[in-house]
């Protein structure tokens, strides 16, 4: 893993510099992990760090983040970093110290953190969920008989944010909660929102499912599995622009075993209107061009020169969808939706327009309006 970062940094006499620099990182901080190194001018300058990194034995991705900023965010390798004991680690925008077993979140029991990546909201970690069943009470878990049993469930995955970014993880949870209260599907759903127990000026979060063994694009997950793929990315595009979500960074994760599709990172999204806005005001020209922006991020994940099958899945999901609109507000036509919704409906016409379209499709949505 050294000599790869460092061949990545450069080639030749400094490509040996490098693999020479990262080899010393390694040995220097697993040898002696109260310091940790970074390069300068070539030269190694050791760096004084929280006295508590004695306790523990830094990982070579610890390693490698002081030499080439934070980590990776890697949402599908859990297993490549996995802590068999509290995770203490260090970041260029902070520490992380989180506890095995962590009991912060009302409710939730969890236990074996395994670090997943970091980004600009913060670290991210999953966590296995165990609940603790006593004698005569029902459970989600299958354990029966006397005293406490311990059932394992679904991963969560906790995210620790930054100082600077404490605001938007918190409203990321927010968000998340409106969305499950408006039946989005295809989006993690936020379980809990705590301090930071080191710092109270930080927030951690707690979100659910971990999807394991994904990809980031349709192309790659088999032939046979893109078609449910497609439908999941309507289904959620539709829903979102319905329940007046937006989002400037659109990350999905498509599983390869099953096709299915979760969105992930909600920091950027946004609500910009919600059934109690009412009908009187227009949505601002911002807020279009955030919604005009997640259509065609969200659009773009199905490639334009996919087969007939898919566009026909795709269309065929975007009436079905519309069709769910109808009747969840209880009318015929579009006439009582509120004017936030079907600018956001008008708008996906449009970006639909310019992308594939079928006839059927056309007829339906112009007869909406």
């Amino acid at each position: 893993a050294a000599a790869a970062a460092a061949a990545a940094a450069g080639g030749g006499s400094e490509m040996k510099q490098n693999v020479q620099i990262a080899t010393a990182v390694i040995v220097a901080t697993m040898s002696d992990p109260a310091f940790a190194f970074r390069e300068s001018s070539g030269e190694l300058r050791r760096v004084a760090i929280l006295p508590r990194l004695r306790e523990v034995t830094m990982s070579t991705t610890m390693a490698l983040g002081f030499m080439f900023g934070d980590p990776v965010h890697v949402m599908n390798a859990p297993s490549a970093c996995a802590h068999a004991a509290p995770i203490d680690m260090t970041f260029a925008n902070g520490s992380v110290r989180l506890d095995d077993p962590l009991r912060s979140f009302p409710g939730l029991d969890l236990r074996h953190p395994q670090y997943l990546g970091s980004g600009g909201g913060g670290a991210v970690y999953a966590y296995d969920r165990a609940e603790t069943v006593t004698a005569g009470s029902q459970s989600r878990s299958s354990s029966t008989g006397s005293g406490p049993t311990t059932g394992r469930h679904q991963a969560v995955v906790v995210k620790v944010s930054w100082m600077r970014s404490a605001a938007s993880v918190g409203r990321e949870c927010t968000v998340l909660n409106y969305m499950e209260t408006r039946r989005v599907t295809g989006v993690e759903r936020c379980r809990g929102q705590v301090p930071y127990p080191f710092d109270n000026r930080r927030v951690m979060i707690a979100m659910e499912p971990v999807m394991n063994d994904s990809v980031a694009s349709i192309s790659e997950i088999d032939e046979r599995l893109r078609p449910k793929a497609v439908r999941c990315i309507i289904r959620t595009l539709v829903q979102m622009l319905s329940a007046g979500v937006v989002t400037t960074d659109v990350q999905p994760l498509i599983s390869k075993a099953t096709g299915e599709v979760l969105f992930i990172d909600m920091t950027e999204a946004k609500i910009v209107f919600t059934d109690d806005d009412g009908d009187s005001e227009a949505m601002s020209f911002l807020d279009m061009a955030l919604a005009q922006s997640l259509v065609s991020e969200m659009m773009g994940l199905i490639p334009i020169d996919s087969p007939d099958e898919l566009i026909r899945v795709a269309n065929s999901q975007l009436i079905q969808e519309l069709q769910n609109i109808h009747e969840s507000s209880g009318v015929d036509k579009m006439a009582h939706v509120q004017q936030q919704q079907r600018q956001m409906l008008e708008l996906l016409r449009e970006q639909v327009r310019s992308t594939f379209i079928s006839q059927d499709f056309g007829d339906y949505i112009d007869g909406m309006f």
